[in-house]
């Protein structure tokens, strides 16, 4: 999903409660990547995870 300005991460979780940030990864600036199998938002530049609310899991 993307508006005019950013590009966003959006989770909705089996509650259907939904989560909006930044798709953006905090290290070099590239989009994250929804990993399903992991359910996990991954960086395709360096391997950086973050969890489907967008805490850093590993860097």
């Amino acid at each position: 999903m993307q508006d005019d300005l950013d590009k966003l991460a959006v989770y909705c979780n089996p509650k259907n409660k939904t989560w909006v940030f930044s798709a953006v990864c905090s290290h070099l600036g590239r989009s994250v990547g929804w990993n399903n199998a992991e359910k996990s938002w991954d960086c395709p530049c360096h391997g950086s995870r973050f969890d489907c609310y967008g805490k850093m899991i590993s860097r």
